[in-house]
């Protein structure tokens, strides 16, 4: 989580002259070389809490830099929200993916629940009818997912 604030505020205040495009393109860097190392950490007994400590980090980072591609001014390169909603979909919909490969229920539970939070934006944007079909389309997956693995506090809580 502090590497996470560490990287909004370093985005925020000591790169001011780098603009938007270089702020965002500094922000996934950041983003994927936490997942790199957290992928090579993690390969290790002695570092597997540290690595996947990495790991989260960069998903978190990923998001958050995802999220300020248009709603932080300082940041903005996108400035249609559709584009900007899509993104963050596609992002939470990665992570989600991978958190697939640790085959642990509440680890898919906080995956799925960016998702949630995307679609609670956009429906702040007033993006409704993109909204219901997201919605559908996540309840689906994640009705299908609990089936599919009998994880049924991650229909509890993602339905």
């Amino acid at each position: 989580m502090i590497v996470v604030i560490g990287v909004a505020l370093f985005l925020a205040f000591t790169m001011a002259q780098l603009g938007s495009v270089g702020k965002i393109a500094m922000g996934y860097g950041a983003g994927i070389t936490m997942l790199v190392l957290g992928l090579v950490t993690e390969r290790r007994e002695t570092y597997k809490a540290f690595g996947r400590g990495l790991l989260a980090g960069s998903w978190a980072t990923l998001y958050f830099v995802s999220f300020a591609a248009h709603f932080i001014p300082a940041a903005r390169v996108i400035d249609s929200p559709l584009p900007a909603i899509l993104l963050l979909l596609v992002t939470a919909a990665a992570a989600v993916g991978f958190s697939l490969r640790y085959r642990r229920e509440w680890t898919t539970v906080f995956a799925f629940l960016l998702i949630y939070v995307t679609l609670g934006v956009a429906a702040w944007m007033h993006l409704a009818s993109f909204n219901l079909l997201a919605t559908a389309i996540c309840a689906g997956a994640v009705a299908a997912l609990a089936w599919r693995r009998g994880w049924m506090r991650l229909l509890a809580v993602g339905s």
